[in-house]
């Protein structure tokens, strides 16, 4: 899968996501949270992007 794509779908299925939790269409939840587990097995072929590479977002087990 391109990258673009990638983003482009993980983006859309953020919006489609608020948008049926907001208007309690559980149908479209189930149907977006599916999309997002599709997606989720894309996840290490795609690069992050360069101006998030060297921040330190995620917590690892072993620092504290």
């Amino acid at each position: 899968m391109k990258i673009a794509i990638w983003y482009v779908l993980v983006l859309l299925d953020c919006v489609f996501l608020i948008i049926s939790i907001l208007s309690h269409n559980i149908y479209f939840t189930v149907s977006c949270f599916v999309i997002a587990i599709i997606l989720n097995k894309f996840k290490k072929d795609i690069p992050m992007p360069k101006q998030f590479q060297n921040l330190n977002i995620i917590h690892k087990h072993g620092d504290k």
